[in-house]
């Protein structure tokens, strides 16, 4: 009886294994890319292919900066998933959206998370944050 107990919990260790592979990237650098598919699928029509604006705002630059920075990345995440795409409200899943968010930031220069945000819970303790312009030469 033990060694089919043994058997039992090996093989939901090993589904639990393939199961967490296959629900996402790993890292932020891996996100920041599922982020740029779906910006470049569902953003980049209003918002520019170099998220340069166009039927919606920039999301690059000094606008993104003024009116992002400093403000919790959680913030960014519940304007997304509430209010884009403009034609569908609401449609984007909320790893498409936590995407999005690390994406904006490393298309701005930011700081990009070394493990991927698995959900929005931990979008709450990241700010945005420019990247500082370094030592002075």
């Amino acid at each position: 009886m033990q060694r089919k107990m043994i058997a039992g919990l090996g093989g939901m260790v090993l589904l639990a294994g393939v199961s967490s592979a296959q629900t996402g990237p790993a890292s932020g650098e891996q996100q920041a890319a599922a982020g740029a598919q779906t910006y470049a699928g569902r953003c980049a029509a209003c918002h520019g292919a170099k998220l340069t604006g166009g039927g919606g705002p920039a999301l690059a630059g000094e606008a993104y900066w003024s009116h992002w920075n400093g403000r919790p990345a959680r913030v960014l995440y519940d304007e997304i998933i509430s209010t884009m795409p403009m034609d569908d409200p609401g449609s984007l899943k909320p790893a498409e959206a936590i995407a999005l968010v690390v994406f904006f930031q490393k298309a701005n220069g930011g700081d990009v998370p070394t493990a991927a945000i698995a959900d929005p819970a931990g979008l709450d303790a990241i700010k945005i944050a420019k990247p500082s312009a370094g030592p002075a030469k």
